[in-house]
This record gives structure tokens, C-alpha cells and sequence, in this order.
């Protein structure tokens, strides 16, 4: 279990993110967490276990991609603790959006930007060093989805909790047709939870076409196919 280390580089920034964050959710509802506290813990305290990773283990200008964003976690985190790195946030959530461009303006982050579309709009332009979400969807799911984004080599990472052996059991039956090897688990401690970066190589183009049309791969999961 890997410890995460509270930054204090960034604390002031932080602080502001969230302040915008209370002020605007209570227009918006940006999140569904209320009071400011829970929405530092939750949002910018776990995101920096991630962050962290990224930090240690990937070193210079890499493109990281935040798929589900949200209001910004964990790519405003992971664009704060990596100023070296480019971090790209993609929401399908036009207010959520203008939030993350809000903070991004405010705070002068130059390093990070925002598209507003669906994932499966992104295309196939394998661009990308690392893609990552932190409570977006099953694995198997990210997995289809993050496939045509990323470089070869390129890495999934999950921000998920203690509970995902049935997760797991999915997204192994569909790795290899993914274009994915393999996985590497590492848990770490957040407020007393036991919570778990999984992480998932690209070694290869998907064995189908993707992206498919919006919707197919939460509605009509490869997994079912392959298992019928």
C-alpha cells in the first residue's frame, strides 16, 4: 500500500478550487457533495493518490486524459502536481465544463483544457500517454472506451474501491480483444477506505472497431457478447 502524501506546494490553489466549487454548486449542482470539507476531501485529497502515482512513475511532457471529469477531478489535481505534464478533461456535462475552464482561467493553469463531447466522440487518435477516471464506469467499460485513445504502450489507469473482483472478472474476459495485457494493482488508504489504482498496459490495436456508435459500450458490453 503506497502512502499518499498531502502537497503543500498547492494548498492556497486548492483551497480556491474549492471555494469556486461550493459557490457555484450550490447554482449548478456540480456535485453532489454539499459541504465543503467532503468536497476537499473527496475530490481533491483523492485525487491526489493519483496525481502522486502519476508523479513518481511518468516522468516529462506526456498527454494525460481524464475521461468524465466532472468538475475537474482528478485532471485539475494531476495538472497541478505535474506541470510538466498536459492534461486534457472530457465531459459530456456542459456546466461541469464550464466550471473546469472557469477554474482554469481564474487560477491561470495553463497546462490543462477542457472538451465538452461524449468519449466515444473523441474518435481513434491514439494520442494519448496515460488516460484515466476516477468513478466513471466498470473497467471493462473504460476499457473499450480508453482502447482507441491511447498510444501503444500507453496506460489505463482506474481509480476505484476495495470491492471490484467481480470488475476484474469482466475486464479480463475482454483485455486481450481490447488490445490490453495484463494489470497491476495498487491500493492505497484515503480516510480510512481502502481504495486501489488498477492499472492496465496497451500493448496493441483493439481486435475491433472502435470507437462504437454512443452509448454501445455501457448498453451492449462486450463482455456479454463474448460470453454469449
Amino acid at each position: 500500500m503506497f502512502h499518499v502524501k498531502q502537497s503543500e506546494t498547492n494548498q492556497d490553489t486548492y483551497h480556491k478550487i474549492i471555494d469556486l466549487l461550493f459557490r457555484e454548486n450550490q447554482i449548478h449542482n456540480l456535485s453532489g457533495i454539499k459541504e465543503w470539507q467532503g468536497m476537499y476531501d473527496q475530490h481533491i485529497v483523492d485525487s491526489t493518490a493519483l496525481a502522486q502515482y502519476i508523479s513518481n512513475n511518468h516522468k516529462g511532457n506526456i498527454k494525460v486524459l481524464d475521461l468524465g471529469s466532472g468538475a475537474g477531478f482528478p485532471g485539475l489535481v494531476i495538472a497541478l502536481e505535474n506541470p510538466d505534464k498536459k492534461v486534457v478533461m472530457v465531459d459530456s456535462n456542459k456546466k461541469k465544463i464550464d466550471f473546469i475552464n472557469l477554474v482554469l482561467t481564474e487560477l491561470e493553469i495553463t497546462n490543462a483544457s477542457a472538451i465538452h463531447t461524449r468519449i466515444e466522440d473523441l474518435g481513434c487518435p491514439e494520442d494519448s500517454d496515460i488516460v484515466c477516471a476516477k468513478a466513471l464506469t466498470s473497467l471493462d467499460v473504460l476499457m473499450e472506451y480508453s482502447s482507441p485513445l491511447l498510444k501503444t504502450n500507453g496506460l489505463l489507469i482506474a481509480m476505484k474501491s476495495e470491492e471490484i473482483e467481480q470488475e476484474l472478472t469482466d475486464a479480463l474476459l475482454v483485455v486481450n480483444q481490447l488490445g490490453f495485457k495484463g494489470h497491476k494493482i495498487f491500493p492505497y488508504s484515503h480516510f480510512q477506505k481502502n481504495r486501489q489504482l488498477v492499472v492496465f498496459n496497451k500493448a496493441k490495436k483493439a481486435k475491433i472497431k472502435l470507437p462504437r456508435k454512443n452509448g454501445e459500450a455501457k448498453n451492449k458490453p462486450l463482455r456479454s457478447m463474448i460470453c454469449v
